[in-house]
């Protein structure tokens, strides 16, 4: 999908509420290390332990479900800010790594970077990093958590 066919998506969704707005997820236990993840009118999420805890491989951990999170919290705050400054821009994708470690207050994420790669003229690069940043500034999933979220930006021509 391009962008401007993601804008025009966008523009026949509802408005958005006004806050403060209410989100609830049900964790259904399917055994030691494995359980569903639902919410109302959303496919069910298959997850459980990850494999580094002796979890099932295929399964999403709280881990990924985390940095997923973070990701998709960024990628979605761009582009509505994008779409708000009227930048034009290609492909969006990213990759996040986080890496959990031993810490005296317990294992935490003591980092988590998210490289992003996104398709700009040479003429938008700049503004296109100033949204990402702003984007970064707003993202609600990365203002959840203690550990910094760095970002850096990966850019192609378009």
């Amino acid at each position: 999908m391009t962008h401007s066919s993601a804008v025009a998506e966008r523009r026949t969704q509802p408005s958005v509420t006004p806050l403060p707005h209410h989100y609830e997820v049900a964790a259904r236990s399917e055994g030691y290390g494995r359980g569903v993840l639902e919410a109302e009118g959303r496919p069910a999420i298959v997850a459980g332990l990850p494999h580094e805890f002796g979890g099932d491989a295929e399964r999403w951990s709280p881990e990924h479900l985390l940095l997923s999170a973070v990701s998709l919290c960024l990628m979605n705050t761009f582009q509505v800010f994008a779409e708000r400054r009227g930048l034009s821009y290609g492909a969006y994708s990213s990759v996040v790594k986080g890496i959990l470690d031993k810490t005296p207050v317990g294992p935490v994420f003591t980092s988590i970077v998210i490289v992003v790669e996104l398709q700009a003229s040479p003429e938008t690069r700049e503004e296109a990093r100033q949204i990402l940043e702003d984007a970064k500034r707003h993202c609600i999933a990365a203002n959840a958590l203690r550990t910094p979220v760095d970002v850096r930006l990966v850019t192609a021509a378009a």
